[in-house]
């Protein structure tokens, strides 16, 4: 009875347009107006109640979510540690919104991953290196990524051109919940039914991106120019797509030898590795080099700690400009983080260094994958025990304290200045607008 209202109580979320989410048997809901923010989600015991001591409201189309609901739910040995809500965890950033299972245990199976090439209802991708096929709504300045069936692509399999399998989509819905990950979801699904997903990369056909773009001249054209503009993919879930593919063929286009010996490498695993061809390399000799690091490459990510600095009266942001932004923009400051480094102790060191600001109090808020071409955008808040600025110019250009209410001008484009930031779909945006709206919570 008592799980039977507080479903009943998510339906009118879902009638009234809000995001509801199922992960496994948890819940998350999230802005109807602001996909990018979860209005509730957490894990435990504790934060139910912290939920509750804190008054914490849903307002739905015919009443409010009472607090009697979650009370019940506390009540349930069975649920009160799987359904939860949580009050300032933002939800899934652009290029993350993945609904691919990516299959680790199938790359192996050559067999499997052969099947699956030829079957009709495979979807494949093309990029041309680091270039995917798309195509442009020239007046909407939106693009949509291009999608192929085995028979269309086959030439590109005769001619060898790599390819790499990036998984099963896996998208299911229940009672308007959709379940956006398989692997924190207990319920199980088909996969002889769902279709595989791969990219195939065209240059070994043809090094002339016009000549193999010519090959489907009504259906696109490879992307060329900033490829920030891919930010401009309509579809979440192609975007995520786009980060995934793009990641993995620049990373291939980039070690194409061995790094011992400089033997060609060979791709494995339907893609997901790169391995040694060199029998006589010392990287693959381990009997006889157990201290050598075995020369088998796997997909490469370079972690970026992106931080909002926060003064300590929680007035202030610090927001910095380098030197190629566009006139007037401003965002958050950010950084690689180092061997051997800590994504806090990265935080703290890239903000004493780009802003001579000194910080302690280190909060993550969310990542973003970045396929620049492979890089994991690690957001953070950074709470500031100092605030005066020693700019280092071969890293930024400007950094200047902006208050809320300046922050508030600049989220509705009407600062006096006519000072911007960069757009919703990037982590430094989602940053500053939390703060701008949650700042109490924090």
């Amino acid at each position: 009875m008592y799980i039977k209202n507080l479903f009943k109580s998510l339906k009118v979320l879902v009638n009234q347009g809000q995001n509801v989410r199922a992960i496994g048997h948890s819940f998350s809901i999230s802005d109807a107006n602001n996909p990018f923010y979860l209005i509730a989600h957490t894990t435990s015991f504790n934060g139910l109640n912290h939920i509750l001591n804190h008054k914490f409201k849903l307002l739905t189309q015919r009443e409010k979510l009472s607090k009697k609901n979650f009370k019940h739910l506390l009540r349930s040995r069975t649920y009160d540690q799987n359904l939860y809500v949580n009050m300032s965890n933002p939800t899934v950033n652009y290029f993350a919104h993945s609904f691919i299972d990516r299959c680790a245990d199938k790359r192996k199976d050559s067999t499997w991953i052969n099947d699956k090439l030829k079957e009709d209802g495979s979807v494949f991708v093309l990029f041309h290196i680091d270039k995917p096929f798309v195509y442009v709504n020239d007046s909407e300045k939106m693009f949509s990524l291009c999608k192929f069936n085995y028979s269309q692509i086959k030439p590109f399999l005769d001619a060898k051109c790599n390819y790499v399998f990036l998984g099963l989509e896996y998208l299911k819905s229940s009672n308007g919940l959709e379940i956006i990950s398989p692997y924190s979801c207990s319920q199980s699904y088909d996969r002889s039914s769902s279709k595989a997903w791969f990219v195939i990369e065209t240059s070994g056909f043809d090094a002339d991106l016009e000549k193999v773009s010519s090959i489907f001249p009504d259906q696109g054209k490879f992307f060329e120019g900033n490829f920030l503009r891919l930010m401009a993919i309509q579809d979440l879930h192609e975007s995520s797509i786009i980060a995934q593919a793009r990641s993995i063929l620049c990373w291939i286009d980039r070690n194409k030898f061995c790094a011992s010996c400089g033997t060609k490498s060979r791709l494995d695993d339907a893609g997901s590795k790169l391995t040694c061809t060199n029998s006589d390399c010392k990287s693959n000799n381990k009997a006889l080099n157990k201290h050598v690091p075995s020369n088998i490459h796997y997909p490469r990510v370079d972690p970026v700690a992106i931080m909002l600095i926060i003064n300590k009266a929680q007035t202030h942001v610090l927001l910095g400009r380098k030197r190629q932004f566009p006139k007037n923009m401003f965002s958050c400051l950010a950084g690689y983080i180092e061997a051997g480094e800590s994504i806090e102790e990265a935080v703290r060191r890239e903000s004493f260094e780009e802003s001579g600001v000194y910080t302690d109090r280190v909060i993550y808020h969310s990542s973003q994958p970045w396929p620049f071409p492979s890089t994991l955008m690690i957001g953070c808040f950074a709470y500031a025990t100092s605030e005066e600025l020693n700019i280092d110019q071969d890293e930024i250009q400007e950094a200047r304290w902006f208050s809320l209410e300046e922050l508030e001008m600049i989220l509705e484009n009407r600062h006096p200045e006519s000072v911007t930031i960069p757009s919703e779909r990037t982590i430094a945006h989602q940053l500053i607008k939390h703060f701008s709206k949650h700042r109490p919570k924090l």
